[in-house]
């Protein structure tokens, strides 16, 4: 997989499809995603994906879902885990465990708008993207949005950028 493209469908008016791209221009298997504003991360092993998107059942906020992400099986076993905030504030540190920077608070509409969690302090959970279920297991002790988390390989610590800042902080999380 080399890319991923929004083609120009009749979906209704909240759903998007994103046709993953092979490096030979191959076409696959659609994904179906139930809101706008898709923001997606593939697992190290390409066995699942991470996705946010925002629909009018979370009042615009994004949602954080898990789907297969294989091309013979892509868009399967989609789940709704339910953290509100973006993919891309989460780090795989295997097949199956991911951390995620989320914000403590977001506003109505703050998927269209993202700029607006920028001064919300974010707090991190652990994803199993098997089962779908998450848990709190950071608070930062100097509040901060997070725009970039990197996991340590061993899972013991997590390295964060501050959005604000730039600056690269650590935290240990065992």
């Amino acid at each position: 997989m080399v890319a991923l493209w929004r083609p120009e469908t009749d979906q209704p008016f909240g759903q998007i499809e994103i046709v993953p791209i092979g490096k030979n221009q191959e076409k696959m298997k659609g994904l179906e995603v139930p809101g706008l504003g898709f923001v997606g991360k593939w697992s190290q092993d390409g066995a699942r994906m991470l996705f946010s998107a925002s629909s009018a059942e979370s009042d615009w906020k994004p949602m954080l879902w898990v789907v297969n992400g294989r091309s013979d099986d892509i868009g399967t076993d989609r789940k709704l885990i339910g953290l509100a905030t973006w993919a891309d504030k989460c780090s795989f540190t295997s097949a199956t465990i991911a951390y995620c920077a989320a914000p403590r608070e977001l506003l109505t509409g703050s998927g269209f708008a993202r700029e607006s969690a920028n001064d919300t302090q974010d707090d991190i959970y652990r994803v199993d993207v098997g089962t779908g279920q998450y848990r709190l297991v950071a608070t930062l002790s100097d509040p901060a949005a997070i725009s970039k988390i990197m996991p340590t390989p061993d899972g013991s610590a997590l390295y964060y950028t501050e959005l604000k800042t730039g600056a690269l902080k650590k935290i240990r999380l065992r």
